[in-house]
C-alpha cells in the first residue's frame, strides 16, 4: 500500500501591498461597524434625554396631569424593593451552587448541573411570569400582586446568571492557595471561607451588581408579577409599580409617551452605571 503523499502547501510569501491592502480594509470595515454601534447607542441616548428635560421642564401643572407628584421616586422605591427581594433569593444560593459546583462536585454531577441551570438560564421571561402568577400567587400573595411574589420569582430567574458568574470568579482564583492553605493545616471549608472567597471578592461583588443589573431591568415578571401601584412602601407583600413595569404599560396605553422617557432615562442610568462598577472591580480583580 502506497503511503499518501506529502501535501503541498504555497509557500509564496503575500506580497507587502496585499497585505496592507486587506489590513486597511479590515481596519475600515470594523471601524464602520463600531462607528454605526456607537452612533446607535449616542442617538438612542440622546432621544431619552431630549425628551425627559422636556417632560421635566414642562410646567408643573402640564407634568402633574401625567403623573402624580413623586411618581418616579415611587417607581425606583418599587424597583428597589424587588430587585433587593431577588438578591436575598438568589446570592446565598448561587453561591452556594458556585461553590460546589468549583470545589466539591464529581465531574459527572457537575455536568449534570451545568446543563441544569443552562436549561434553566434559557426558560422564557413569560414563562416565569405565568408561573408567578398562576402557581405562585395562591401560596405567597393570597392571589393578589406583591413585590415579594415579584422578587421570589425573579431571583429564581436570575440565579443561573449569578451562580455562573460567581463560579468564575471562584474558578479564576489560583488552586495553589488552596492547596497552601490546606497544606498549612486548614481544613478544605477553612480555606474556601478564609482564603478563595476573600481573593474572589472583587468578582464576587461585580457578579452580584450584574445580577442586580439584570433584575432592575426584568420588565414582565415586574409588570405582572409586581403590581402597579403607585405607592411608597417596605412592605414587601403589597403590589407596588416598578420603573419597568410602567415602561411596558406606558406603550400598550394611549397617551403622552414623556414620562416613560424618562422612566427608560432613569433605568439606563442605573443599568450603565452597574454595568461600570462591574468593570472596575473585575479589573481590579485581574490585576
Amino acid at each position: 500500500m502506497m503511503a499518501a503523499p506529502d501535501e503541498v502547501y504555497d509557500t509564496t510569501p503575500i506580497p507587502i501591498t496585499r497585505r496592507q491592502s486587506s489590513e486597511r480594509l479590515a481596519r475600515i470595515v470594523f471601524g464602520c461597524c463600531t462607528a454605526l454601534s456607537t452612533g446607535i447607542l449616542v442617538y438612542i441616548i440622546g432621544v431619552f434625554a431630549w425628551q425627559s428635560y422636556e417632560f421635566i421642564s414642562s410646567p408643573m401643572v402640564e407634568s402633574s396631569a401625567l403623573l402624580p407628584e413623586g411618581a418616579f421616586w415611587m417607581m425606583l422605591n418599587g424597583t428597589l424593593l424587588t430587585t433587593v427581594t431577588a438578591l436575598v433569593v438568589a446570592m446565598p444560593l448561587g453561591l452556594f451552587i458556585a461553590l460546589y459546583l468549583t470545589e466539591f462536585a464529581p465531574t459527572t454531577v457537575r455536568n449534570y448541573l451545568k446543563g441544569a441551570l443552562e436549561v434553566l438560564s434559557a426558560v422564557p421571561p413569560i414563562i416565569w411570569a405565568f408561573f408567578a402568577v398562576a402557581g405562585l400567587a395562591s401560596e405567597v400573595s393570597h392571589n393578589k400582586p406583591s413585590a415579594i411574589l415579584a422578587g421570589l420569582v425573579l431571583g429564581i430567574m436570575i440565579l443561573p446568571m449569578t451562580a455562573t458568574l460567581i463560579e468564575d470568579a471562584i474558578f479564576h482564583v489560583p488552586k495553589s492557595l488552596l492547596e497552601s492553605a490546606v497544606a498549612l493545616g486548614a481544613t478544605r471549608l477553612q480555606a474556601l471561607l478564609r482564603v478563595i472567597i476573600p481573593t474572589a471578592a472583587p468578582g464576587i461583588v461585580a457578579a452580584v451588581l450584574l445580577s442586580f443589573s439584570r433584575a432592575v431591568s426584568e420588565t414582565i415578571v415586574l409588570a405582572l408579577a409586581a403590581g402597579d401601584t403607585l405607592r411608597f412602601s417596605i412592605d414587601p407583600f403589597v403590589a407596588i409599580e416598578t420603573v419597568t413595569g410602567f415602561l411596558l404599560r406606558s406603550g400598550t396605553t394611549a397617551g403622552s409617551l414623556q414620562p416613560a422617557f424618562v422612566a427608560g432615562t432613569l433605568l439606563f442610568a442605573i443599568t450603565g452605571a452597574l454595568h461600570i462598577l462591574a468593570g472596575r472591580l473585575l479589573r481590579r480583580g485581574i490585576r
